[in-house]
């Protein structure tokens, strides 16, 4: 967030006394902080608690008025986002046939929306599904990299979801002045 924040304010990180504190979903850093502004910011599925914070940004869809922005995690990779969009417009049937294996999953938060492993359970009740996070894991090798090669192996994988235009987390800070921002909580 600082170089994004960069392009339109003057940043000064203060862990001392900030007048912002971006936080996420690890941690409780954010809690020694009394007198700020605090946004809570989530790449999982899992919705703001809007007692702890001014501000949020995440994936639900939901609506709380100027202090909520749905800014789904993958919409910070535009370029593998459209790649996601598009990937399924020239498949042939001989591609299909070429694929030994049917579903990939990889979660490694147990803590999501329990839909992930009713859904998971549910496809490995018609095929088998190789599951690689840390959650649900069938494979082995949770400490691998991901090589974006590996998923050209498979048939089915979770269609992109299509986000609602977000609104821009600048306009509602512009009426403040954003002179300190304190450091996001890991």
């Amino acid at each position: 967030f600082v170089d994004m924040l960069s392009q339109k304010f003057r940043v000064v990180l203060d862990p001392t006394n900030p007048q912002y504190v971006f936080y996420s979903v690890f941690g409780g850093e954010h809690f020694r902080y009394k007198e700020c502004v605090k946004i809570f910011f989530t790449g999982e599925n899992i919705v703001p608690n809007f007692n702890f914070c001014d501000y949020a940004i995440g994936f639900s869809y939901m609506d709380f008025g100027e202090r909520y922005v749905r800014y789904p995690l993958y919409l910070f990779y535009e370029e593998d986002y459209q790649r996601a969009l598009h990937k399924h417009e020239n498949i042939t049937q001989e591609t299909l046939e070429k694929k030994k294996r049917f579903c990939s999953f990889v979660v490694s938060n147990d803590r999501g929306d329990p839909i992930r492993k009713e859904a998971f359970e549910k496809l490995c009740a018609y095929k088998r599904v190789d599951s690689g996070g840390r959650f649900l894991n069938n494979i082995g090798g949770i400490n691998l990299p991901l090589h974006r090669s590996a998923s050209s192996r498979f048939v089915l994988k979770t269609p992109p979801l299509r986000a609602t235009p977000p609104r821009s987390l600048s306009k509602q800070l512009q009426p403040k002045v954003c002179q300190s921002i304190g450091a996001m909580s890991a």
